[in-house]
């Protein structure tokens, strides 16, 4: 296992791999569980060896260009690690495959990176990394043993997949040739996502609404993660007016009255008359055994309701023969 931490190391790396080699990579990143806001800690990638980098130590520069290399990357599961890599490298990794689309392509339900390994390779892979604080230094030698487990089993996972996929995986390229265009925008959490808004007077809203920036400003100053200074639920109830409990330096707002605030935003009442598309997913889906919300994804049928049709290729067959 190599352990990356300066800008050295990393360029190294990348001069390594080939523009022909396929690398395997997994990014284990804080969500706000332990910490303030949402980053990558570490990089794991597969290549002639396992490799972690060090993300809090190296340039972000030098990290995009790994993303962009000409190379073949394969992920499990891309939808919240380019979410990550957009917000953090500003770029959308290019030439890549996701395990986790493959097994949709197969109609495969459980669709965690552990049950496939364990369906496909009979292995049990070890779950107790999966919260832990992954921008605490130094890192121990288990947790940096479960993180070289998330890319070391992709090979073999992808190799069994395209096994099984034959010709299916044409569908797997083009998919993931589509995503590459896509923009993968960053959730920014707002006050508009508490629950029960609506079931609120207006000063209960207006101080509800207080009390989320009054944490946001409060959790960034302390680097905590928000449910640290008070919970989501916890806003509701202070604006219903029970007593909760709150992080010390966080009290003093708990008592305030603000007299006026934001109004809740208009709720988007456009009807799509979508039946007949998800009949006919439903049934095209069993027949192809694809898991249907790959096959025929809500978004698209959405899109193709108003007129645009954004179906690729493969969709277009199983769905419009």
């Amino acid at each position: 296992m190599n352990i990356i931490q300066n800008n050295e190391g990393l360029k190294d790396l990348i001069k390594s791999i080939k523009p022909t080699d396929t690398v395997y990579i997994d990014l284990e990143c804080e969500n706000n569980m332990h910490q303030y806001g949402v980053f990558c800690c570490l990089i794991q990638v597969e290549h002639e060896g396992t490799h972690i980098i060090d993300t809090l130590e190296v340039s972000k520069k030098i990290i995009s260009e790994l993303f962009m290399h000409p190379c073949q990357k394969v992920f499990h599961d891309i939808t919240f690690d380019f979410r990550v890599i957009q917000n953090e490298y500003g770029c959308v990794p290019t030439n890549h495959l996701d395990t986790q689309l493959a097994a949709m392509m197969l109609g495969e339900t459980k669709l965690g990176f552990g049950s496939l390994v364990e369906k496909y390779l009979n292995v049990t892979l070890d779950k107790h990394g999966q919260r832990a604080n992954w921008s605490k230094r130094p890192i121990n030698k288990e947790l940096l043993e479960y993180a070289a487990n998330d890319v070391k089993y992709l090979k073999p996972l992808l190799d069994c997949l395209l096994t099984k996929l034959n010709e299916r995986v044409e569908w797997l390229k083009e998919e993931c040739a589509y995503r590459e265009t896509l923009d993968w925008p960053l959730h920014t959490p707002h006050w508009n996502d508490l629950k029960n808004l609506r079931s609120l007077t207006e000063k209960q809203l207006y101080k509800a609404q207080m009390l989320w920036y009054k944490r946001e400003t409060l959790a960034q100053k302390l680097d905590k993660p928000v449910y640290m200074v008070i919970s989501n639920k916890n806003i509701i109830k202070c604006a219903l007016g029970q007593r909760v409990p709150a992080h010390p330096k966080f009290r003093e707002f708990l008592s305030l009255k603000p007299a006026e605030g934001e109004p809740l935003p208009i709720r988007d009442t456009k009807r799509y008359n979508i039946q007949e598309y998800k009949e006919l997913r439903d049934q095209k889906s069993v027949e192809q055994n694809v898991t249907p919300d790959i096959l025929f994804p809500l978004h698209d049928m959405r899109l193709l309701h108003d007129g645009k049709n954004m179906l690729r290729n493969w969709q277009k067959k199983i769905l419009y023969p």
